[in-house]
């Protein structure tokens, strides 16, 4: 058995120290050092630059050799970095044990992270038996010293709000937050934030005033480690919320980083997205409440029990599914206050149909409700703005998003994609207009036999068009011959046919109905518009305007147009 493996005692450690201590200290391949000119504090401070590579290349080897030359000097805070490397297995072999050594060693030379770091591993029982008493000793011992981490632990260990005033006057940053919790006081997360603590920057994000204020306070908690900062980054990302783009792929990554770190609701989140239920189970087995209603989806079998676990927890979507809808709406819960009427209140909760019902289109679009984004989308006067709101619909799977995205898109193979996708997805529209596309009568039937009336046109049978025709569709009595009713009831194509037909003797009553026509965006009226103005037929000879009209003939579709700017060279 190795030195390092041997049990932890007194006895041991100073042994295991002398050993280490021992260990000759080598130079690197083609370089050489002396300590006779450097102070232990020197030597801990070139280690550090090595650590870090500040000033030179990184190089933990190196760090370690001087770390280890202070040590022997008696630097605790050399005892302290080897103790950090041995914990987190940089450069070399993981081993809890050695660095409790370290540790303890440090903390008996009285110095005040060494004590905390030993606490810690007391606490949580790594590399040495669990004791909290002892670990508490070490936490009051560091405290006497001024040490603010040591406070911080002993608020959160006694309940006593003291211990963060004492850490808040040692600008200890990690107080300040638990401070602001305790008392209320938003302040203390501001003087926080600054001193770069995760979890005040995670507080501002959420009382920020608006969303992209909190998902920028939420990048920053999560860059600066905090395991909520981090749950709550993600959640942006995976719902495109607070201005950030919509990313599964980031959302994962921040999820996994916060889950690692043990964060339940990360945890759920994360199996919820991958269907992994040994996530979400880890999350329960944690008692979070939440984890147990995600399990109940995923386990049918077991939701009844669930369910029933979680409401006795107090958890809302629980009481709801458990038929303690009032309990539920008392909490809080989005759809227990929609199902008690209370539209406003579940809109403010987050529930997004309520915010729909209430026209909150931009609201519901916000917090990435796929109805939302479509109906927000169309609201817009703005068409290519509106077309990026429901491009993100269909990104969601809204089958009407994915129509209309089809319909806005200028593109031929990505009009057919996500008419393929909409057809798919179900959407009567999407049937018809990708049968149109690929030729494919299947398509047809299918939109026709769900009552689209287009669909049944092009489908061309007279038992079709009759019924579409009951339906009350205009262009079925186009195909059926009768002009004027359908001119009447607005269809376009009925209006340039009757165009075409008095064109001759007739041309401005011809323009008048071609004009018409066009004013619902139908190609082949604006390509007989470019007609009348190169010809001079119920209007005055202008090329520009023949050329403006054939234009956007072909933007509409018409091939006619494309060949007369063909011929004329355009």
């Amino acid at each position: 058995m190795s030195v390092l493996a041997l049990p932890i005692n007194r006895f041991h450690s100073s042994l295991l120290l002398v050993v280490l201590l021992a260990l000759p200290s080598l130079p690197m391949a083609g370089q050489s050092f002396s300590t006779s000119q450097k102070t232990p504090a020197e030597m801990t401070e070139l280690a550090r630059r090595y650590a870090n590579g500040i000033g030179c290349p990184r190089d933990a080897g190196q760090a370690m050799l001087w770390y280890r030359q202070a040590a022997r000097e008696g630097e605790p805070g050399a005892m302290v970095a080897i103790g950090d490397m041995l914990e987190e297995g940089r450069c070399v072999d993981q081993d809890f044990v050695a660095a409790v050594m370290w540790y303890r060693h440090a903390a008996q030379l009285g110095f005040a992270p060494g004590m905390v770091r030993l606490a810690q591993m007391l606490e949580q029982g790594r590399g040495v038996h669990f004791d909290r008493d002892e670990a508490h000793d070490w936490y009051r011992k560091a405290a006497d010293l001024g040490y603010g981490p040591a406070m911080t632990r002993l608020g959160e260990i006694e309940g006593k709000t003291d211990w963060y005033r004492k850490a808040v006057a040692k600008l200890e940053p990690s107080a300040f937050g638990k401070l602001g919790l305790a008392t209320g006081d938003s302040t203390l997360f501001e003087r926080g934030a600054a001193l770069g603590d995760g979890p005040s920057m995670t507080e501002l994000g959420r009382l920020a005033k608006d969303e992209k204020a909190a998902a920028d306070w939420y990048r920053r908690a999560a860059n600066a480690g905090d395991p909520n900062g981090m749950e709550r980054y993600a959640y942006f990302c995976e719902h495109g919320r607070g201005g950030l783009p919509m990313s599964a792929g980031e959302a994962i990554v921040w999820y996994k980083k916060a889950a690692d770190a043990g964060q339940p609701a990360a945890l759920t989140r994360m199996g919820v997205m991958l269907g992994d239920r040994k996530l979400i189970k880890r999350a329960v087995d944690a008692g979070y409440s939440p984890a147990m209603s995600a399990l109940a989806k995923l386990q049918p079998a077991d939701a009844k029990q669930l369910y029933q676990a979680a409401a006795a927890l107090g958890e809302p979507e629980a009481l709801f599914r458990v038929g303690r809808v009032q309990e539920s709406a008392a909490r809080g819960y989005p759809e227990a206050l929609a199902a008690t009427g209370q539209t406003e209140a579940a809109a403010n909760a987050g529930h997004t149909e309520s915010m729909i019902k209430l026209g909150q289109f931009k609201r519901a679009a916000d917090a990435g409700d796929p109805e939302g984004l479509y109906r927000y989308g169309m609201s817009l006067p703005d068409k290519a703005d509106g077309a990026n709101w429901i491009r993100r619909a269909a990104e969601k799977g809204h089958a009407r998003a994915m129509t209309e995205t089809a319909v806005r898109s200028r593109d031929p193979a990505d009009k057919k994609r996500w008419c393929e996708e909409a057809a798919k997805a179900g959407d009567p529209e999407g049937m018809y207009r990708f049968g149109v596309l690929s030729a494919d009568r299947e398509w047809l039937l299918k939109s026709a036999n769900q009552g689209y009336a287009p669909a049944m046109v092009a489908l061309g049978e007279k038992d079709w068009l009759e019924k579409a025709a009951n339906a009350g569709y205009p262009n079925a009595f186009t195909k059926l011959g009768q002009l004027e009713k359908a001119a009447q009831m607005g269809d376009a194509e009925a209006k340039v046919l009757l165009g075409d037909a008095v064109r001759t003797k007739k041309p401005r009553q011809a323009y008048a109905l071609y004009a018409d026509a066009a004013k619902t965006g139908y190609g082949p009226a604006m390509t007989r518009l470019g007609d009348c103005h190169r010809n001079a037929q119920g209007t005055s000879r202008s090329e520009i305007d023949a050329l403006k009209w054939y234009r956007e003939a072909v933007i509409a579709g018409d091939t006619a147009a494309s060949e007369r700017l063909k011929a004329l060279g355009k």
